[in-house]
This record gives C-alpha cells, sequence and structure tokens, in this order.
C-alpha cells in the first residue's frame, strides 16, 4: 500500500465511507511493465483501463456523452471509475455531488492509489460504494436527495468484460436514488408539521430545567435504555433522533 492509497483510505474513513480491503494476490488487478493497473478479465486476456494516449480527451468524451446538451447536473454516478481520469474531469466542473459505484473493491484501487483525493473526499464532495454489498446507500441517498436528474457515467471497458457486475452496480444505483426520491417527497409531506409542532412545543420547552444540571449527579447508579421493570435506583435515559 503507497502512501498516496493509505491517506485516501483512511479520507473514507474518516468520513463514514466505504474503504476498499482489497489486498493481494488480486483477481482483477495485473499490472504492466510500467507499473499501471490493467484489468484481467473473465477469459483470462489483460486489457487497458483507460487509453495509454490520451486518458484525459477520453474521460472528456464519456462526461459529455453523459451530460448530453443539458448543463451540468448536481450530482453524477460513476459506475467504475477505472485509473480515475473520469473523477478528474468532473472535479472541475460545477458538479456538488460525485457517487463512485465500483463493482469490486480492487477496482478502487487504480484511482485511489494515482493521486490524493482528499479534498473531494473530506468535503463529502466524492463518496464510494464497493460492491458486491454496496454499503452506505442511506448515507448516498441523503447527497443526491432533491436531485432531479443524476447523469451516469460507465466504464465502457467494464460493462463490455464484466456486465453482470455493472448491472448490479447499477442496480445500487437505482436503489439509492429510489431512497433520495422517497426521503424528499416525505420531507416535503412532514416538514411543516414537524416545524408547527415544534413551535407548539416550544413554550413547554423553555419551561424545562436544562439537562446539564444531570451532569454527574447519577455517577454511582446504573442506566438503562428502554426498561423491562421500574426501579427507583436507576436512572432511565429516553432519547430520539
Amino acid at each position: 500500500m503507497n502512501d498516496t492509497l493509505a491517506t485516501n483510505l483512511d479520507a473514507l474513513t474518516r468520513t463514514g465511507g466505504t474503504a476498499p480491503a482489497a489486498r493481494p494476490p488480486f483477481r482483477l488487478l495485473v499490472s504492466d511493465p510500467g507499473g499501471d493497473a490493467q484489468l484481467r478479465t473473465a477469459d483470462g486476456r489483460t486489457v487497458r483501463l483507460g487509453s495509454a494516449r490520451n486518458p484525459r480527451g477520453e474521460a472528456e468524451a464519456l462526461v459529455a456523452a453523459a451530460f448530453g446538451s443539458s448543463p451540468a447536473s448536481a450530482a453524477v454516478a460513476v459506475i467504475g471509475a477505472g485509473t480515475g481520469a473520469v473523477l478528474e474531469v468532473l472535479a472541475a466542473t460545477p458538479v456538488a455531488r460525485i457517487l463512485v459505484f465500483e463493482p469490486d473493491p480492487e477496482l478502487a484501487l487504480p484511482w485511489l492509489s494515482r493521486r490524493s483525493w482528499t479534498d473531494l473526499i473530506l468535503s463529502e464532495r466524492l463518496r464510494l460504494l464497493v460492491g458486491p454489498d454496496y454499503l452506505g446507500t442511506a448515507h448516498a441517498a441523503r447527497a443526491v436527495e432533491g436531485v432531479d436528474r443524476v447523469p451516469i457515467v460507465a466504464h465502457p471497458v467494464l460493462a463490455r468484460e464484466y456486465p453482470d457486475a455493472m448491472l448490479a452496480a447499477r442496480q445500487a444505483l437505482d436503489r439509492v436514488l429510489r431512497d433520495a426520491a422517497a426521503n424528499a417527497d416525505a420531507r416535503g409531506r412532514f416538514e411543516d408539521l414537524a416545524f408547527r409542532n415544534t413551535l407548539a412545543n416550544l413554550p413547554s420547552m423553555l419551561r424545562e430545567g436544562d439537562a446539564a444540571s444531570l451532569a454527574g449527579a447519577f455517577s454511582s447508579r446504573p442506566a438503562r435504555h428502554r426498561p423491562r421493570h421500574t426501579n427507583p435506583a436507576r436512572l432511565f435515559v429516553s432519547c430520539s433522533r
């Protein structure tokens, strides 16, 4: 593991994201004589993850095809980031949220090892979800809540060589988008009601004592949440989120 990879993995962990845990020997990746990662196909061939001559131009073409004639969206999904060239192109656009879906933990290593992404990760502009489990979809859904259009940039080599894995990644993205739409709908229907209830309860809340006054008052007594039995010697704590 090089220092760049370690720094990026630490940033992912600090923001509650998924840090790929892939370790050699690798199943999907091999290195060419120059040290660049190549993809091992299901039939044993090795193919490049990006253009050797013009990776930036290739990435710009993929992003342009995903955006079409529409202006840049507030969020974009990348299914398979390859060498990371696509992410560099997106980082230079006004896109506020970049969701990366990697079908396998190994596939995140080339771009996480190549350069630092910590600024994008720590600002939560870049979020990584890794297959096959794609943990973190709830957090990702909150990141795209209220976004009307999420263009998709899919890695063409991965789509050709591993179509089933790419389909599973697309299904994970679809779950994120459905959850985001449901969250936005619920917020629209219940936010005003919650605000009115808060205002109605505010006088009672202001009359209550300061919870800080309980600090240290029960240091020698056990506390339980959701108690089964009532015991005056115990302190019961109830909370909601």
